[in-house]
């Protein structure tokens, strides 16, 4: 397993499975100039790994025999999010304003990287709606699932999965938990480059995570027989679903550590290593079990 911390942003640790044995890896950059760097963020997938800043339209990648980025790919897009599948193929989430009504949308694209560097830039604007709220209410988190070969979307602020094709064709449109038809948001205000949101209820949504044909959702409300409300108050709710049936199978939570909630999670083969301040904690997960759960197609 691979970690990286906003402390030292360009190191990253490296585990066994047990979270055991670690070994600090410094990333190299070689004649590039990594200051230009304010957020990286580092995606590792064997043999490859990628940094990636949403300030800069561009992805560093290497390889991890050596930990040096020694390529790097202008997108020519900003993004708010890149997930690059191999080094040929990175699929982006971004903000984009068209030149006929001067609206801003949140867009899902996809950058195919030649042999010789070049990118070409697929965008498909109608794969995320937006409503009343406006351009707020059409932003989420994409996931790719490699078991699946599609891009999985969930919204923030509506309970909805959109499951989408390498193509960027829509697949399907489903419901979680919570029905909420539409983002609730105030969509954002634009001063000179500046883009402030400002959503005025609570999430529905904070992440999700992929694992073997289940979809893990961190929601922001009360699971499903969550009647004792203290239990949400002192935990972080994950609601698990059957990708295959689009169905809802149980929810479960993760404790507070020292008073505070998750930052972020990962489903790692038979594991929860959740993100806490200044702490990892892992949860094993019985796979025997979760198999028996999966419903009937």
């Amino acid at each position: 397993f691979y970690f990286a911390s906003n402390a030292k942003p360009l190191q990253v640790l490296r585990t066994d499975h047990e979270l055991g044995g670690s070994i600090k890896i410094d990333i190299g950059f070689g004649t590039f100039d990594e200051t230009a760097l304010e957020d990286p963020i580092i995606q590792v997938d064997s043999p490859f790994f990628y940094v990636k800043d949403e300030t800069l339209p561009r992805i560093y990648i290497g390889k991890t025999s050596n930990w040096k980025a020694d390529s790097v790919c202008n997108l020519g897009l900003h993004f708010t999010q890149a997930l690059p599948v191999d080094h040929r193929v990175i699929f982006i989430q971004g903000i984009f304003e068209s030149t006929q009504t001067n609206e801003h949308k949140n867009i899902i694209g996809k950058v195919s990287i030649s042999a010789t560097g070049i990118p070409d830039a697929l965008l498909n604007p109608g794969l995320l709606k937006s409503d009343s709220s406006g351009f707020t209410g059409s932003t989420g988190v994409m996931r790719y699932s490699k078991s699946l070969n599609r891009l999985i979307f969930v919204y923030f602020y509506r309970g909805q999965v959109v499951e989408i094709d390498t193509s960027l064709q829509s697949i399907s449109n489903w419901h979680t938990l919570d029905t909420t038809p539409t983002g609730d948001a105030n969509g954002f205000e634009v001063s000179g480059d500046a883009s402030v949101q400002k959503p005025r209820r609570t999430l529905i949504n904070y992440d999700f995570q992929l694992f073997d044909g289940f979809l893990f959702v961190h929601s922001a409300l009360r699971g499903k027989g969550d009647d004792d409300a203290s239990m949400f108050q002192e935990a972080s709710a994950i609601d698990v679903y059957d990708l295959a049936t689009k169905g809802y199978l149980f929810s479960f939570h993760l404790p507070r550590e020292s008073g505070e909630r998750i930052g972020s999670f990962r489903v790692l083969e038979d594991k929860i290593v959740a993100s806490y301040p200044g702490m990892l904690k892992t949860y094993v997960i019985n796979t025997d079990e979760l198999n028996s759960l999966r419903l009937p197609n």
